[in-house]
């Protein structure tokens, strides 16, 4: 509704997407074909280090690029 509001004024919106800065850890499986088993050993490794907030666990995206980026990854 407001998006055809902004429309009708002749405003137009961005479509670009926004990169997220947190991601829970069945993307960072997907997305990197680990299983949970071996993301939550590189936790204990201390080759990503997670976000827990309750029963949350998140990884801060800059943690998975670098990890992603070094020769541990195979």
């Amino acid at each position: 509704m407001a998006r055809d509001l902004l429309k009708m004024e002749g405003i137009k919106l961005s479509t670009t997407q926004v990169e997220p800065k947190c991601i829970r850890i069945k993307q960072f499986c997907d997305w990197y074909n680990v299983s949970r088993s071996t993301a939550y050993r590189l936790f204990e490794r201390g080759e990503i280090n997670p976000i827990r907030r309750g029963g949350i666990v998140l990884l801060d995206m800059s943690e998975v690029e670098r990890w992603a980026s070094s020769d541990n990854v195979a």
